[in-house]
């Protein structure tokens, strides 16, 4: 399908589409909130050159539909490892190449007409949202979004378990952030701890890739090594011992790694790295 043909099959479905530029609404889209557009505004967008992309708006207007944003590795594999159960729905590859979006009508919306989202960037999307949907092409890298899997989106009776555990992520992450602001209480070591936690997150991303690509017969000791050495930003208070397990179980699944084997090492070289904190390798190299 083309973008005007995607469109036009979206709306006979029953979803509300946007016209979009990028990722950006091409026309003020409240009223596409409110009311489905006819095959004939959606065909007089394509003659205006408006429809460069299509975007679903989510919530009520479009059947409930509620659209979970996983963008990088991190958070698809941490909501993989705690919802196994949801994945089996109309699914979506964003053109980023790192990202995910899954759909799902629910009988009962969560009530908010915002992102939810936390550090590792998972985002539940309803009313007041939208999605941006195949074939559209990702405006940074020039890549489509792709359909992964049609199974039709999954009914669900409520989304609040989800939300709930997205708000718990939050909670978690600002009372992490705070204890190290109490640590940390002069600017200039706040400064530095910040460039801490962004390396931290750029570690847990390269090790976890680096584990999703490792080939058979590396696989255990890559997936070690990866462990242990995240485990000692763990030691350090930069990463939680339970995301670095969610990244590492999600990367190992898709290396194809024995699950049991697969959580045994990561224990193992967590266990290790958390006894060997980076600060504590640091100062002994400056002694």
């Amino acid at each position: 399908m083309n973008i005007l043909e995607a469109a036009l099959a979206y709306a006979e479905r029953g979803y509300s589409v946007l016209p979009l530029v990028g990722k950006k609404p091409a026309i003020d889209w409240g009223e596409r909130q409110h009311k489905i557009a006819s095959h004939g505004q959606i065909q007089a967008w394509e003659r205006k050159g408006w429809l460069m992309n299509v975007g679903i708006v989510c919530g009520r207007i479009s059947g409930n539909l509620v659209v979970i944003d996983l963008d990088g590795l991190t958070a698809i594999a941490a909501f993989e490892a705690r919802w196994p159960d949801l994945l089996d729905t109309y699914t979506v590859a964003t053109g980023s190449g790192r990202g995910k979006h899954l759909y799902y009508q629910a009988d009962s919306l969560p009530n908010t007409t915002r992102y939810i989202g936390y550090t590792g960037n998972v985002e539940l999307r309803a009313n007041g949202c939208y999605v941006v949907a195949p074939p559209s092409i990702h405006p940074d890298t020039g890549a489509p979004y792709l359909l992964t899997n049609p199974a039709p989106p999954r009914r669900l009776k409520d989304m609040q378990p989800v939300v709930m555990w997205i708000i718990g992520m939050i909670h978690a992450k600002q009372e992490q952030r705070a204890q190290r602001t109490r640590r940390t209480p002069a600017a200039a070591d706040l400064k530095r701890t910040i460039g801490y936690e962004r390396a931290a997150r750029a570690a847990l991303y390269y090790e976890s890739r680096d584990v999703a690509a490792a080939r058979e017969g590396a696989r255990n000791e890559t997936l070690h090594r990866a462990a242990y050495n995240l485990g000692q930003l763990v030691g350090d208070g930069l990463l939680t011992e339970s995301e670095v397990t969610a990244a590492l179980l999600g990367a190992a699944q898709t290396a194809q790694c024995p699950p049991g084997e697969a959580g045994r090492t990561i224990r193992s070289g967590l266990t290790a790295g958390i006894a060997e904190p980076r600060s504590l390798q640091w100062q002994k190299r400056n002694t």
